[in-house]
C-alpha cells in the first residue's frame, strides 16, 4: 500500500513541478530514457555473472508480491517468545530444553502453526552457539570450537554470557 502511495507522491511531485514551472513536454525525451536504461542494463550485465543475472530476473516478480511476514505473524512471534521467556523466568532455563530440542512436539510452539511450520524461523529461534556446544550431560563444552573457530563462544571476552544467536541457514533456498 505504501509503495503505491509513495509512487503516486513521487509522480505527482515531479509532474506538478514541471506543470507549474514549464511544460510537461520537457519530460518527453525518449533518447535520454533509452540511454539511461541502456547504460543501467549494460553495466548490470557487465558487472555480474550469469548466475546472478538469472536469479535477479527470477526475483523480479517478487517485488510486486507482499511479504509473508505481516503484522499478524509478528504478533504471533512476539506472543510465542513471551511464552518461552515467561517459562524460563518461572521454571528456569533448562525448562525449555525439550521445547528447543523438539520444537514440533512442543506445546508452546504448537500454539503458533504459522511460525512452527517455517523451518527457517524455527531454526533461527532454536539454534544458538551455546545449544550446539552442549555435551551429552547438558553442560556447555568450553573446548568446542564455534562456527568462527573460537572456543567457548557462549561467553564474551569479558566472561559474560550471551545467547550467540547466529543464523546458519539450512541449505534450502536463501540463507
Amino acid at each position: 500500500m505504501f509503495l503505491i502511495v509513495g509512487y503516486i507522491i513521487i509522480l505527482g511531485s515531479a509532474l506538478g513541478t514541471y506543470a507549474v514551472h514549464g511544460s510537461l513536454a520537457a519530460l518527453w525525451m525518449p533518447l535520454e530514457y533509452v540511454a539511461i536504461v541502456g547504460l543501467a542494463l549494460g553495466s548490470f550485465l557487465a558487472s555480474n555473472d550469469i548466475k546472478v543475472i538469472k536469479s535477479t530476473i527470477g526475483a523480479l516478480p517478487s517485488i510486486f508480491k507482499g511479504s509473508k511476514f505481516n503484522k499478524a505473524a509478528y504478533v504471533d512471534l512476539l506472543a510465542m517468545l513471551f511464552e518461552v521467556l515467561a517459562k524460563v523466568r518461572k521454571e528456569g532455563l533448562m525448562s525449555i530444553e525439550n521445547d528447543v530440542e523438539n520444537p514440533h512436539e512442543s506445546p508452546i510452539f504448537g500454539k503458533y502453526p504459522g511460525i512452527s511450520h517455517d523451518h527457517h524461523v524455527m531454526e533461527f529461534i532454536t539454534e544458538s552457539e551455546c545449544h550446539r556446544n552442549r555435551k551429552p550431560d547438558g553442560h556447555r563444552n568450553r573446548d568446542a570450537p564455534s562456527r568462527n573457530g573460537s572456543a567457548g563462544s557462549c561467553h564474551g571476552e569479558d566472561g559474560r554470557w550471551f545467547a550467540g544467536f547466529r543464523y546458519r541457514g539450512c541449505g534450502h533456498g536463501r540463507g
